[in-house]
């Protein structure tokens, strides 16, 4: 399952963003990860994807990047976030 919620934070969120959104992002990480800076300002998107995954577990950190997608109004990506991690509870609870 971890995996699953690796794979939506890259595919349907932070491979969405360009550069300039990723710094963003990461900037609002800071609050919402227990993650060093100078972690953040380094990590690539699949990298930044690990830290928020250990950070908070997996299924805490897609909620917590939809809520950072929120905030800067990156509703498209929010929303597609969201509607995965919903069909991913789906397919676990069958």
């Amino acid at each position: 399952m971890e995996s699953e919620y690796r794979e939506m934070l890259l595919l349907t969120g932070l491979d969405h963003i360009t550069e300039e959104e990723l710094k963003r992002f990461k900037y609002f990480a800071l609050t919402e990860f227990q993650i060093a800076r100078s972690t953040l300002d380094v990590a690539d998107r699949t990298e930044l994807a690990d830290h928020l995954i250990q950070s908070a577990g997996a299924a805490s950190a897609v909620t917590k990047a939809i809520n950072i997608f929120q905030k800067l109004n990156y509703m498209h990506i929010a929303n597609a976030l969201e509607e995965k991690k919903k069909e991913a509870e789906r397919k676990l609870m069958t």
